[in-house]
């Protein structure tokens, strides 16, 4: 799995971030708030 370049990093949203990363749940709460 190719992890995304830091350029592509800054166009994703944080609900797109969740998807793809293996965030926790905490995480993903606290970057959807």
């Amino acid at each position: 799995m190719k992890i995304l370049d830091s350029v592509q990093l800054d166009e994703v949203t944080p609900n797109q971030f969740t998807t793809w990363s293996p965030i926790s749940k905490a995480e993903k709460e606290r970057l959807s708030v």
